[in-house]
C-alpha cells in the first residue's frame, strides 16, 4: 500500500506509518472489525448537514457493494 500511503502523505501532511499505526490501534490490528450496522450508519451521518455529501456517497457505494455482491445486511458491519 506504499503508493496509497505516499499520497495521503502528500494530501494530509500525515506520515504513511503514523495512518497505518492508527488503523491498527482502531482495529487491535484487524481482529476488531465492528459490530454496528454500516447502512444504518451511513444513512444516519448521510442525514448530518456538515457531511452529507460525503456520507451520501459512501451510503450509495455501500448500497451498489451490498446489491452487486448480495451482502447479508448482517455481514456488512464496521
Amino acid at each position: 500500500h506504499g503508493a496509497l500511503l505516499t499520497k495521503l502523505t502528500k494530501e494530509y501532511g500525515v506520515p504513511g506509518q503514523y495512518i497505518v499505526a492508527f488503523w491498527g490501534l482502531e482495529t487491535n490490528f484487524g481482529s476488531y472489525k465492528g459490530s454496528m450496522p454500516v447502512l444504518d450508519s451511513l444513512a444516519t451521518l448521510a442525514c448530518d448537514p456538515r457531511r452529507s455529501d460525503y456520507f451520501t456517497g459512501e451510503l450509495l457505494q455501500a448500497l451498489k457493494l451490498k446489491q452487486q455482491y448480495n451482502f447479508a445486511d448482517n455481514k456488512m458491519v464496521g
